[in-house]
């Protein structure tokens, strides 16, 4: 194998940039993208298969120079032609980086009569493929790279360059497995969350803490609420049980959220909020855990902070917090439209891009949670 200086240098940038990706998903994409590149080809996907769950794939990463028509590839080999892939078979009984190339794999023969191939690759511009297996277990990744019409094939000498990175790239999916939880949330500045004056927690669907901000800490947060064994509870056994159910709905298949009202010894009342973790705070891995995001509404915030924290905690846009601070006034959308120079159709629009946001099933609870923070 001849590797020249140009190749041994990508290939370092490439392990270098597979390590980085371990927590941060805007590096790891671009990192696949350039395994792809070492072998002179531009569209791929790094696709993960869970025997336990059926045999369609799910699409991790992909990369390609036109990434929308790759999308929508990906979107019907998922579908439906994932079950005529010969890679799928072969990878089941293959060994653990081991590499498929259509090219190579397939006689003539097969590939005339290969449906994968003359309905699925052909039209859409795919004459080969080649797929690297990667994992034991029920759980196995596949790196699949399409190769278009008119590349030519992919020599010994970039297969061993490949061969190169392969332990890398299998140990940064072992880590990138093992550190899901702290990536969901290194996209999100958690330090950020200081800023909201009322007690905000994020938790599994068992209650077990994963970010506190300072609030958390102060002395009558403890009055009403109490941690065992890292696990959020209400501290009175009497609102344990609705606490459990808003948890349970948070993170169903289907998400809400919802509010439950507190009271401490001195028959003081406070609101609990269980939300979804907001989309905007959400990585688009599916294979993800789900969390809550769990507010204690206790004094009042500063009026002038309102739409930072709603930006913050839900995504709000500009204009959508304009509607909100019009919505506490109890104006109706035409009133809305009125007087801020819009169409009624565009309030309506902005209220249910909110209502999406913060996962309320209707305007009474979009108001009543922006109220909270008043």
């Amino acid at each position: 194998m001849h590797l020249t200086k140009a190749t041994e240098s990508e290939i370092l940038t490439i392990v270098e940039q597979l390590y980085a990706g371990i927590l941060d998903q805007a590096a790891f994409g671009p990192a696949l993208g350039r395994v792809a590149g070492l072998l002179g080809e531009s569209h791929g996907a790094l696709l993960r298969r869970d025997r336990n769950h059926g045999p369609a794939p799910q699409n991790i990463a992909a990369f390609s120079n036109d990434l929308p028509h790759f999308h929508n590839w990906l979107r019907d080999y998922a579908a439906h032609y994932h079950q005529f892939d010969p890679t799928i078979a072969f990878a089941e009984s293959s060994t653990k980086n081991y590499i498929y190339l259509s090219s190579r794999m397939l006689t003539k023969s097969e590939q005339a009569r290969s449906t994968y191939l003359q309905e699925f690759c052909l039209p859409n511009g795919f004459s080969h493929w080649m797929s690297l297996r990667i994992g034991d277990g029920p759980v196995q990744y596949r790196l699949a790279i399409q190769q278009t019409r008119g590349e030519r094939e992919i020599s010994d000498d970039l297969l061993g360059a490949l061969k190169l990175v392969m332990p890398h790239l299998n140990q940064a999916l072992k880590l990138r497995d093992q550190n899901a939880e702290l990536r969901q949330f290194a996209t999100v500045n958690l330090g950020s969350l200081d800023l909201v004056k009322q007690p905000v927690w994020i938790i599994d669907p068992s209650g077990r803490i994963h970010f506190a901000n300072r609030a958390c800490d102060e002395d009558w947060v403890h009055n009403l609420m109490r941690v065992d064994q890292q696990r959020l509870r209400p501290r009175e056994i009497a609102f344990q049980g609705n606490y459990m159910l808003l948890l349970s709905a948070a993170c169903g298949l289907i998400p809400s959220a919802g509010l439950m009202p507190l009271s401490d010894t001195f028959n003081h009342r406070y609101a609990l909020h269980v939300l979804p973790l907001p989309p905007h705070m959400v990585t688009a891995e599916s294979t993800e855990s789900p969390f809550a995001l769990v507010k204690l509404q206790g004094g009042p915030l500063p009026t002038t902070g309102i739409h930072q924290i709603l930006t913050l905690l839900f995504g709000f846009t500009t204009a959508e917090n304009r509607i909100s601070q019009a919505l506490m006034e109890d104006l109706t959308p035409e009133e809305m439209a009125e007087r801020f120079s819009v169409k009624v159709s565009t309030v309506r629009m902005q209220i249910k891009s909110m209502l999406g946001k913060s996962y309320c099933r209707r305007q009474a609870e979009l108001v009543r949670l922006i109220a909270s923070f008043l």
